[in-house]
């Protein structure tokens, strides 16, 4: 984590009164592998995959764990 600043963010929630965890989450910014890899090619731009990226993340976050 040290070595990839600004990659890595915990975030943990505690009862200070009972000295207990009562949530966690970390959110890991993935650095791009390849070359202008944020961009979208021209004939897909219109389809809005980053927002559909992003929906499918919140969605995967919001719903509870199959067990």
């Amino acid at each position: 984590m040290k070595q990839c600043p600004g990659t890595y963010f915990v975030i943990v929630i505690e009862d200070v009164e009972k000295s207990e965890v009562v949530g966690a989450a970390t959110l890991i910014v993935e650095q791009k592998f390849i070359h202008n890899a944020a961009n979208v090619s021209g004939a897909y731009s219109p389809l809005q995959l980053g927002c559909l990226y992003l929906c499918a993340m919140l969605f995967i976050f919001v719903s509870p764990p199959v067990q």
